[in-house]
């Protein structure tokens, strides 16, 4: 279950991203000295402007590891992996995710 953020939690991920998050969030897991590890951004910033990344690893380790797996080309090996194996239904998980969670505006 997400977690509101503390005060405490607030400067622990302001510190490991170096710099204040832009929008609300929630903890959604936490080590094991109860530091917030992944947060789940909310779907819309406070101006309206679309948040991309539903959820943010905030772990700087962990953050510094995916980013040499990422530098070296790992995700989009995995990505192509995942669609040799799933097709054209790899991505549709992710954008069915994000498009439930921005509310619909109507005009």
């Amino acid at each position: 279950m997400d977690k509101e953020p503390t005060e405490e939690d607030l400067v622990f991920v302001t510190e490991s991203l170096g710099r204040k998050p832009e929008g609300l969030f929630t903890v959604v897991v936490r080590d094991e000295l109860d530091n917030p590890r992944v947060i789940r951004n909310d779907p819309l910033l406070a101006n309206g402007r679309p948040m991309p990344t539903l959820y943010w690893l905030v772990d700087p380790l962990i953050r510094s590891k995916i980013g040499t797996l990422e530098s070296q080309g790992g995700v989009k090996k995995a990505e192509k992996e995942l669609k040799s194996i799933l097709g054209s239904r790899a991505l549709k998980p992710k954008i069915r995710a994000e498009t439930n969670i921005i509310p619909r505006i109507t005009h």
